[in-house]
């Protein structure tokens, strides 16, 4: 039995350590204070940014087919994310290619995933490196954290660059391909493998929308962290914009870390650590991360586990 398999589970064990290191009462009581009010308003603007990532989307699928319409994007985009809940590292996303799969073909499907995936890393890299840089500016002892984020974007774009070499993948996952891959379907397999290097030539080709799907993407993280703001003032937390700013981001790479589901306990340790800079109890902390998991993470994979129970699910 493979130890990695077990590895999710570091997240829920996390979780429930802090949940016994803390005043549960002292957590429950501020949750059931919350303004409901303000988390209306946060769910009214989780509907805008899931419109404008399932758009986001939608603007690298039409690089082949220019009929695919905002609302079987949003509908594929809210199951694959439902699917991403329970799967470690959100692997559950991929299944977005499947519902393209008509339209354009199972390996030009998981290119538009996967170039999302890859926009959204490359974002989240980003404001971290912008956040640690405004972090260390007031706890200069943690800059070596700044240096390890940096160290990994470059790492994530030099595997980035490696896995667009169609000649060098080959290479490298043909010994693994013919001992884990059934004879019945390594014909498919290679297929959709070709078909996904031909939609990266098209990708290339087509930088507008690759620019506008960037767009996008800054846009959807800018009303994140209002939604973020939101919580923390339903729940009179008293945070700076700014510093969610600063430390969203980091927390959000953490969140894909496959070592737990939809962030449970890599979310909540993180939240406690930077609110420890600003003294900012680990119940304000966990509640947030809480209302965080309800409102941004969960109410939007119903919506998809609802979508998946009416027949989205046989594909």
């Amino acid at each position: 039995m493979k130890i990695s398999r077990f590895f999710p589970l570091v997240g829920i064990a996390i979780f429930a350590y802090l949940l016994l290191n803390i005043d549960i009462g002292k957590m429950l009581q501020i949750l059931s204070r919350a303004n409901i009010g303000l988390i209306l308003t946060m769910i009214t603007l989780t509907t805008v940014t899931v419109l404008l990532k399932a758009y986001k989307w939608e603007v690298l699928v039409h690089l082949y087919d220019r009929s695919y319409p905002l609302k079987d994007s949003a509908k594929a985009w809210t199951m694959g994310f439902s699917l991403s809940l329970v799967t470690p590292g959100r692997l559950g996303d991929l299944s977005r290619a499947y519902y393209v799969k008509d339209r354009i073909g199972m390996g030009k499907g998981l290119t538009t995933v996967i170039i999302d995936r890859v926009i959204d890393i490359a974002i989240l890299f980003s404001l971290a490196i912008l956040g640690f840089l405004s972090f260390v500016t007031f706890f200069t002892e943690y800059s070596n954290l700044f240096l390890t984020v940096s160290v990994l974007f470059v790492i994530f774009i030099l595997a980035v660059v490696v896995f667009t070499k169609k000649k060098l993948m080959k290479m490298i996952f043909k010994p693994v391909f013919y001992k884990i891959a059934p004879k019945k379907h390594r014909s498919t397999i290679k297929m959709t493998f070709d078909e996904f290097y031909t939609g990266l030539d098209s990708v290339k080709k087509g930088k507008r929308n690759v620019i506008l799907s960037i767009m996008i993407g800054v846009l959807v993280w800018i009303i994140s962290i209002i939604q973020y703001y939101l919580l923390a003032m339903a729940i009179s937390l008293s945070v700076p914009f700014l510093f969610l700013l600063s430390i969203m981001p980091i927390i959000s790479l953490l969140d894909m870390l496959p070592i737990s589901f939809s962030g449970i306990g890599t979310r909540d340790a993180a939240m406690i650590l930077f609110f420890s800079f600003i003294s900012i109890g680990k119940e304000y902390a966990i509640s947030l991360s809480l209302l965080i998991l309800l409102f941004g993470y969960f109410m939007i994979g119903l919506v998809g586990a609802a979508f998946l129970l009416r027949g989205g699910r046989s594909k």
